[in-house]
């Protein structure tokens, strides 16, 4: 069996073309979930209830994320083990300020193999 990718290494591809916002709804250490404002028009969408996974290094430098925590990213999609969405260039958003970009996020339809 061969050693898993590290995070690093692991394919990605950009989704969106554009920052979209969300809401961190869990975060657990290193990594957690955000649920975006908008659907994210992918075929992955639908995986992890359409949250996103973000990890610790996606987050802008020193910024600490916590559930409720109001925050604006870019959208990728990950291909290892089945495939996710995830969020990257991840921001705070200052407190009041949801209005990072807020159309829904479309994309072709991506087939992995």
């Amino acid at each position: 069996m061969a050693p898993k990718a590290p995070q690093a290494q692991r394919s990605r591809s950009r989704v969106s073309c554009g920052r979209i916002a969300g809401t961190v709804v869990s975060w657990q250490g290193q990594q957690g979930w955000i649920k975006p404002k908008v659907a994210v028009n992918h075929e992955l969408s639908s995986k992890n209830g359409g949250k996103l996974f973000v990890k610790k290094n996606d987050v802008s430098a020193g910024q600490e994320l916590a559930p409720g925590a109001e925050v604006d990213f870019l959208v990728y999609a990950e291909t290892a083990e089945g495939g996710r969405l995830g969020a990257e260039f991840c921001r705070k958003l200052p407190a009041g300020n949801t209005a990072a970009a807020g159309s829904a996020v479309k994309a072709p339809v991506a087939k992995f193999a």
